[in-house]
């Protein structure tokens, strides 16, 4: 199994969420989930566009998909 890092400001401010049931930290939790959720799934998508042993549309798919998920025009990708 994976394991998933996040920074420690977060986990503080989950802990206060479910533990203490401190509903201030929510929208702040809720921030910071989604953020470490993208990279995360950018990151999939790196590893997967690096992958040699897929064949070049499956790259050039994922690689599509890396670009627009990390907000890179058309008219800059080469």
């Amino acid at each position: 199994m994976k394991e998933v890092k996040i920074p420690e400001e977060l986990f503080i401010k989950l802990v206060k969420l479910f533990l203490l049931d401190d509903t201030t930290q929510y929208s702040d939790c809720q921030a910071g989930i989604q953020d470490k959720f993208d990279k995360m799934y950018r990151r999939e998508l790196y590893t997967t566009y690096s992958n040699k042993n897929l064949s070049p549309e499956e790259r050039e798919r994922t690689r599509q998909a890396y670009l627009e998920a990390r907000g890179i025009p058309q008219n800059f990708q080469w």
